[in-house]
């Protein structure tokens, strides 16, 4: 069965991809997690690019980490920021990074891409596997570290 890229998006977010990452400790859905932490916020959230259609769509996971007293008097000051953060807020604030960026050898900005035709469980497996090797250690090291 085909399905047009954003309802396979769908599918890998909602059947493979959330529950994987509940299983990993995260809370959250639609594309938007925590890992919970006392002291931190760190996040994932999945991005679209803006030129997917329906044919081929291509996203990213930011990775985002703040201390939490830091966001709360923040956001005091400016309220458009809301109680939780959001990658690319307040970038003075947080350590902020892409899946692809952590890990691609090359050091570029690779995106995760999706076709009609992707076996969305092969494509789930590969962005776990990096979340599993560079982007939940690089979590936990940016929350120790601040």
């Amino acid at each position: 069965m085909h399905f047009a890229s954003h309802d396979a998006y769908k599918l890998l977010v909602d059947d493979h991809l959330s529950p994987a990452l509940r299983t990993r400790g995260f809370k959250g859905s639609a594309g938007r997690y925590e890992l919970p932490t006392i002291s931190h916020w760190s996040l994932v959230e999945l991005q679209k690019s803006q030129f997917s259609d329906r044919t081929h769509l291509t996203f990213t996971a930011n990775l985002f980490v703040v201390r939490r007293d830091q966001w709360q008097q923040k956001s005091r000051r400016v309220s458009i920021f809301g109680l939780t953060p959001r990658p690319g807020h307040i970038r003075d604030l947080s350590d902020q990074t892409r899946l692809g960026m952590l890990a691609s050898p090359d050091d570029v900005d690779d995106w995760y891409g999706l076709s009609q035709d992707t076996d969305v469980g092969v494509l789930a497996k590969a962005l776990l596997a990096d979340l599993d090797e560079f982007g939940i250690p690089w979590l936990k090291a940016m929350a120790s570290s601040r």
